[in-house]
């Protein structure tokens, strides 16, 4: 039935988020949101075996030179992998809190967005936000923010992926942009992203920057690509 629903009744359904609308736009956006902080946790873990090793190396050595016991040994271990997983968790959770300020309060977020779109859908056959795009002031010096615009929080609920919605709620955001006598959009994306960067590159977007979110010496992070898309 949802499949259908939004088949048939996609365009109609695409809409400016409301103040009745925000705290479901926001729980689902956030949803989604922490969902990838759980994957991207996971993927440090395995990634960042080096950190473990060089940790591994360190201790067992220091054990070597003090001639310590094996109790000794595996309570630091233990700690510093304890270190290490809370040093990824703080990272993600701030990196997350960093990225829902400015949703806290419908406030603020009617301020900091020019627009703001919503799809309806139906789950388990009840109606709800399963989708949102929206456009804001670019903050990058280098771009004139009367000629660029920002493309931020598309969003799509997970058991609804697959489906192309993300794929219209971006065509729909290019041509509200175009229609606002915009020349540009840039946005940014999570190298932890494949998909949505294989969206926006079949939409015309081109990387052009790409900065490391590489934390402290031995935990590789997240890189961010920026990306741009002329509109006219």
């Amino acid at each position: 039935m949802c499949t259908n629903y939004l088949k048939t009744q996609f365009e109609n359904n695409i809409r400016v988020m409301e103040r009745k609308d925000f705290d479901e736009t926001i729980k689902m956006i956030s949803d989604n949101l922490y969902g990838l902080w759980l994957q991207n946790l996971k993927d440090c873990f395995r990634q960042n075996i080096k950190a473990q090793n060089i940790l591994l190396a360190v201790t067992t050595g220091l054990m070597i030179l003090l001639d310590g016991d094996i109790c000794t040994f595996i309570f630091i271990i233990f700690a510093q992998e304890s270190s290490l997983a809370l040093a990824y968790m703080l990272k993600f959770y701030i990196g997350i809190e960093n990225e829902l300020k400015d949703l806290r309060h419908i406030g603020v977020a009617s301020k900091k967005y020019i627009k703001f779109w919503i799809l309806d859908g139906i789950i388990n056959n009840q109606k709800q936000i399963v989708a949102s795009v929206a456009l804001t002031t670019t903050c990058d010096k280098d771009y004139d923010s009367t000629q660029t615009v920002e493309l931020k929080r598309l969003s799509v609920t997970p058991n609804l992926r697959r489906m192309k919605i993300g794929s219209k709620m971006l065509e729909h955001a290019l041509q509200k942009a175009t229609e606002m006598g915009f020349q540009r959009m840039v946005l940014y994306c999570s190298d932890r992203q494949p998909p949505a960067i294989e969206l926006y590159k079949r939409f015309g977007f081109k990387t052009f920057k790409i900065i490391d979110k590489t934390m402290f010496s031995v935990l590789s992070g997240v890189r961010l690509l920026y990306m741009e898309k002329d509109l006219h």
